[in-house]
């Protein structure tokens, strides 16, 4: 985050982000400028919201990517890359009981991730589960509401699956699944191909990788990235 540009009451930050253009988070009642993410920043949000996105309606849930406000406890405002709210919304600006909160990690914001928004986060009794994840390697950080109402931590690696309260992930097939987003967007770059006919191409390289990939693993082993 960057250096903090106000400081308003709950209600005036709502006022400012409806009327503004740029998004803010409200932290201790400093208002703070948000950073634009990076192209796997945004892929990996994306393919996460995918994942959870189905199971979650059909729960009667609601859930979002990036542009919905949350307030937590403390009176923060936050927009967190992936949630999840299966109650009625707080407000028309903001939600206030989210189930699921996911972020993706990027430099600048790992360690708030870690810290301030765990804690932050931590106050909301409707939480079960918050979880991080390291766009650049194969890494998963889960904290899980326990019985006590405190959340315990666990990492998640290579040939590992996360469960959550909407999808079960498979590590190794998200992490392969980004790196084919990526390449669609290199083809387009490099070749001048339209998004249709980068994604054709990209799909052609992926099958020859995977026919060899299929080849030399065990019969009956599958890769699948939600289930």
């Amino acid at each position: 985050m960057s250096e903090a540009i106000a400081v308003l009451s709950f209600a005036e930050f709502c006022d400012l982000e409806a009327r503004g253009d740029r998004r803010h988070e409200l932290v201790g009642g400093r208002v703070y400028a948000m950073a634009g993410g990076s192209e796997r920043h945004d892929l990996a949000a994306g393919l996460l919201y995918e994942a959870i996105a189905p199971s979650a309606r059909a729960k009667g849930c609601r859930p979002f990517m990036s542009n919905r406000l949350v307030r937590t406890s403390a009176g923060n405002g936050y927009y967190p890359d992936v949630m999840v709210v299966c109650g009625n919304a707080a407000n028309r600006l903001y939600e206030q009981d989210p189930t699921l909160i996911i972020e993706v990690l990027s430099p600048s914001t790992a360690d708030t991730d870690r810290r301030e928004k765990a804690l932050a986060y931590s106050g909301g009794e409707s939480l079960s589960a918050y979880v991080l994840v390291d766009p650049d390697r194969r890494r998963f950080e889960v904290a899980e509401r326990t019985s006590a109402g405190e959340l315990s931590w666990r990492a998640y690696g290579p040939g590992e699956t996360v469960g959550t309260p909407y999808a079960v992930i498979d590590v190794d097939a998200f992490y392969e699944e980004m790196s084919g987003q990526s390449f669609v967007r290199m083809m387009a770059r490099l070749h001048g191909f339209s998004p249709r006919t980068a994604r054709q191409r990209t799909d052609e390289v992926l099958q020859q990788v995977g026919m060899a990939e299929r080849a030399r693993r065990p019969s009956g082993e599958k890769a699948t990235l939600f289930t």
